[in-house]
């Protein structure tokens, strides 16, 4: 199997780093709050980050009652299409369309990791997960979905009036040696006045790991270059050569 090439028409719609962790119990929402003057001017636009706990919901009168508690902040450099999410349990980095390339993610996810590092000195790293979202525009009409993508979901053709028109396909398949979940959601967008002559496919690709996580920043970042390659493997699994000539 052959490993992702770097295509001029990339259909990434986001890729997503995400590191769960344990911290210290004297860590509080203080230490995350400033690191935002450590992270770089680019990252301006801040967000609280909260989780919700539901104490009681009212369904006839469509009320929810519970406690917000803060537990976190996002950080969005507009200019770059990049957010990092810095709360007590994870680090997360986010980089949005146009996608440059690992070379130049990896890097920004590892610097803002390592601050966040600085700030909270983690107990334990419990998870860690590359994810990948991509979305084709495929022309109509096409008479298979076959033509651009090779797993898909399986219709019997004794089913009348077979044709699909959306779909949702959720898939999770062990990594044994990588000690990692390999998990591919796929779905169909329904066809919409504003795209009559394309359908879109959103392949959405994780790489999950949550046992025996090493601690060393050296071998933290060697295991995501491992996850990075086997996602890399799905990606050219799911996709047949039209498609490849589609992106190019």
């Amino acid at each position: 199997m052959q490993a992702q090439k770097n295509y001029s028409k990339t259909p990434l719609k986001e890729a997503i780093l995400d590191i769960g962790v344990t911290l210290p119990g004297n860590i509080t929402i203080s230490e995350l709050e400033l690191l935002q003057s450590r992270i770089g001017e680019g990252y301006a636009d801040k967000y609280e980050r909260r989780n919700i706990t539901l104490e009681s919901v009212n369904p006839l009168q469509l009320t929810l009652s519970g406690e917000q508690k803060l537990v976190g902040y996002e950080y969005q450099n507009i200019n770059q299409g990049q957010i990092l999410r810095n709360q007590l349990n994870s680090f997360s980095f986010i980089k949005l369309a146009p996608y440059n390339g690992w070379e130049t993610f990896q890097p920004e996810a590892k610097r803002l990791w390592e601050l966040y590092c600085s700030a909270t000195n983690p107990s334990t790293i419990d998870r860690v997960a590359l994810r990948y979202v991509s979305e084709f525009s495929l022309r109509l009409p096409m008479s298979d979905l076959k033509e651009f993508l090779t797993t898909l979901p399986e219709v019997s053709s004794e089913m009348p009036n077979s044709a699909l028109s959306s779909y949702f396909m959720h898939l999770e398949m062990p990594q044994p040696d990588l000690k990692a979940m390999l998990v591919i959601n796929q779905n169909m967008l329904p066809v919409t006045e504003l795209t009559p002559k394309t359908i879109s496919v959103v392949l959405d690709i994780s790489l999950v790991r949550t046992e025996d996580i090493p601690n060393d920043n050296q071998e933290l970042w060697e295991l995501f270059e491992q996850l990075r390659f086997r996602k890399n493997e799905a990606f050219e699994a799911c996709i047949t050569d039209k498609t490849r000539k589609e992106i190019e």
